[in-house]
């Protein structure tokens, strides 16, 4: 991410609450966006402690960590099974796995 020209004077910190469905024509993308769009969520930084939190399909996710350490303190709910998955492959347990800034 690259805000200004000039070299970094501090940390950001982004958080990303996403999903994705396929096969949907358009009457069901049109609600599939509704309920998306309506979906809760937020994201608090105190500190070095984030905590972001979404009211998914199947009940509250949410995940805490250290941003300065990278330390991940919690990851609860979400799909059953997976973090990120596509085509059966769990890319987000993959790189939840792997250390902040290892490029994955």
């Amino acid at each position: 991410m690259v805000h200004s020209a000039g070299e970094p004077k501090g940390r950001d910190t982004l958080a990303v609450w996403m999903r994705a469905a396929e096969g949907l024509g358009a009457a069901a993308f049109s609600m599939w966006r509704k309920n998306f769009s309506a979906t809760r969520a937020e994201a608090d930084l105190s500190g070095n402690t984030l905590v972001a939190e979404a009211a998914d399909a199947q009940g509250p996710m949410r995940i805490e960590a250290h941003v300065a350490t990278g330390e991940r303190r919690m990851l609860a709910g979400g799909e059953p099974g997976a973090l990120l998955s596509v085509n059966g492959r769990d890319f987000g347990r993959e790189i939840w796995a792997a250390p902040i800034g290892s490029g994955r």
